[in-house]
């Protein structure tokens, strides 16, 4: 029988067992991209330290060129259109060093630049007329940390602190109130905000506040009748609730209505503001349509995004998605679109999830039985791509998109307090490629795998390709084959219609298994840590036929049993250069080297078959801890940390 994995077009499928996914389809990828049908290595992040101090990292966001970076109250920016430009300081910027986050919304400037006086003043509260001109604000990033009086960032990379209620004046109508998530809506040119309680009241931040139209610094206030400020309570009474619970989450949504999605732990919302005059407090809406969604929400602030016109979250069960404008419609249903994924969700709890949409891809960083990992939704394709595990230290909080002369930048920070560029590495990423399982037809016949044909293409540098037998789910020996460079990278404009100059753009290698067990499923696992890219695999074997007694299909077959070396276990999980590791395993006294994250150990010592220890060495990183023997290796399934 010839197994074979000619295309990767149906994407990551880990809902069925792997010998019954579609042909197209693939049951493992990690770090790998499918979206023109070959499996394609990703970048390694890079770590971002140039300008950026040690501390408490509190958010990361993009705002036009500039990537924002809060870290122990303090404010640090980049511009993404200057090549290698360091992290600057936001002059006079200083919120609360502790607090886990800062909140950041990018606002325009304003665009209704007229004060607001009663038409009536007999009764100030049912309609309002613009008179005189103000100062507008300008385009800024408004920054709350749910404790102090918010700031903003300005163009010129000043920051100041924004008026509070008491230095409100018809002359100058600034106020924002302190408050935690917020969400600037542009078919309606508001600003909302999740109010942080006041004395007396009820301790969840559930009261949702916005802005005067066309003035995103300039919070709607209860006037008198000579259009001053009433009290602050008055004017905190013009806020609204969708529901007793925390809100988690604001965002806006890409409805032509101006919708907001509204999230607690425990239900979603979209939200539309009654527009109808008659229902207005202070010329502003006072009366909101609230439409139910589902009896769930998102987690956070930032485990919500757009999804190809559709808007996806992660809660505490997975990932789900919907249609904001036909909800908004009552027309659509909100789907639970992680089904071919939602085996990673078992048995686990979501820590800190996040997502964000960035080059057509959905990431989602999220809790999985394999730990934190990225899963990845390719927009274009309609598929889930891959589950990645990148080199980083801690599990990511927080994304950041910035866009930049034509260009897209993605940013991110860790739970260790670490700021990344994501895909801006030297190197790649390994990829680690479970391609498939096959079976016979016919139940009555097993499967004795002879040999694994591979084909790469533009493989860019050489390297080592490793090729794992698995046999009924169990995994044999690892067999390492090298890979030479075949094709130069080259920057377009290239030539029509290839481009490249070499002939010897494809390079197939092969993988002999004489010792391999039989078993009903065969399947192979592939990884490789440089820049070459898969374009398909074949996995041959012979059929042994169920009549044929076991004695002789053993003499048929050469079967000699699985790895001869095995890692069971090793500890501990982490340490510094020079700390002492113990490797519990079998078959040990055929280890010959060790590498911990690629780099090699200077020596180890044998206690026995079934356990050996060995020094961390100085240039040790994070990664694998690989048992090297001869033609082949084994490697431990979780990374042993580099402090």
């Amino acid at each position: 029988m010839i197994g074979a994995q000619k295309s990767f077009s149906g994407g990551l499928n880990v809902q069925l067992d792997p010998s019954k996914i579609g042909d197209s389809e693939y049951p493992r990828l990690q770090n790998g991209r499918t979206r023109f049908d070959t499996v394609q290595p990703i970048l390694k992040p890079a770590l971002q330290t140039l300008g950026l101090p040690a501390g408490l990292v509190q958010g990361c966001y993009g705002a036009g060129q500039f990537s924002v970076v809060f870290v122990a109250g303090r404010a640090y920016f980049r511009d993404c259109s200057v090549v290698g430009s360091a992290w600057s300081q936001v002059t006079g910027f200083q919120m609360s060093a502790t607090q886990p986050v800062i909140y950041a919304e990018l606002v325009p400037a304003s665009s209704i630049n007229l004060n607001r006086v009663p038409e009536d003043t007999t009764q100030p509260s049912s309609g309002l007329k613009r008179l005189a001109t103000i100062t507008g604000s300008p385009t800024v990033i408004l920054c709350q940390d749910g404790v102090n009086q918010p700031w903003i960032i300005l163009p010129d990379g000043t920051a100041r602190v924004t008026q509070g209620f008491s230095a409100w004046t018809q002359a100058n109508p600034e106020y924002v109130p302190i408050g935690f998530q917020m969400a600037y809506v542009p078919q309606e040119a508001v600003l909302y905000m999740v109010l942080k309680p006041t004395a007396g009241q009820p301790t969840t931040n559930n009261k949702i506040a916005r802005s005067v139209t066309g003035q995103p610094l300039n919070f709607a206030v209860a006037l008198d009748s000579s259009g001053n400020a009433l009290s602050e309570q008055a004017t905190i009474d013009l806020s609204f609730s969708v529901s007793y619970d925390s809100i988690t989450c604001l965002k806006a949504t890409n409805s032509n209505e101006g919708s907001l999605f509204v999230g607690t732990l425990r239900s979603s919302f979209l939200v539309q503001p009654n527009k109808d005059p008659l229902t207005f407090l202070f010329g502003e809406p006072s009366i909101f349509q609230t439409i139910p969604l589902f009896t769930t929400g998102p987690l956070n602030q930032f485990s919500v995004t757009e999804l190809s016109g559709d808007m996806a979250l992660v809660d505490f069960s997975g990932i789900r998605s919907f249609n904001a404008v036909l909800q908004a419609k009552r027309e659509g249903q909100n789907t639970p679109f992680s089904a071919r994924v939602s085996r990673l969700f078992e048995g686990v709890s979501q820590i800190a999830p996040c997502c964000v949409n960035f080059d057509d891809y959905a990431l989602f960083a999220v809790n999985t039985i394999y730990g934190q990992v990225l899963i990845v939704f390719d927009t274009v394709t309609g598929a889930y791509t891959a589950i990645d595990a990148w080199s980083i230290d801690g599990y990511i909080k927080q994304f950041a998109e910035v866009k930049a002369g034509g260009l897209r930048y993605l940013f991110f920070y860790t739970s260790n307090n670490k700021v990344y560029q994501a895909y801006a590495g030297a190197a790649v990423e390994t990829v680690r490629a479970y391609i498939g399982e096959w079976m016979n037809d016919d139940a009555r016949v097993s499967q004795k795998p002879i040999s694994a044909l591979t084909n790469f293409v533009n493989v860019l540098e050489s390297g080592t390709v490793y090729a794992t037998l698995f046999v009924d789910s169990v995994a044999g020996a690892t067999k390492p084959q090298p890979l030479s460079q075949t094709t130069v990278s080259q920057t377009p404009p290239i030539p029509f219609p290839l481009g490249y100059s070499s002939s010897d753009l494809s390079k197939n290698i092969t993988f002999n298994f004489p010792e391999a067990k039989s078993g009903d499923k065969v399947g192979i696992y592939l990884t490789w840590d440089f820049n070459a890219t898969l374009l398909e695999v074949q996995l041959i074997s012979n059929d042994l036929q169920s009549n044929v007694s076991l004695e002789q299909q053993i003499r048929d077959t050469g079967q000699v049993g699985t790895s001869p070396v095995s890692l069971v276990s090793f500890s501990p999980a982490s340490g510094v250069v020079s700390t002492v590791v113990t490797v519990r395993g079998n078959g040990l006294t055929r280890v010959t080297g060790i590498t911990v994250g690629g780099v090699a150990v200077n020596s180890f010592t044998l206690l026995n078959a079934k356990q050996l220890t060995f020094v961390v060495p100085a240039s040790a990183q994070t990664g694998r801890i690989k048992l090297l023997f001869n033609n082949g290796f084994v490697e431990s399934v979780t990374d042993f940390t580099v402090t």
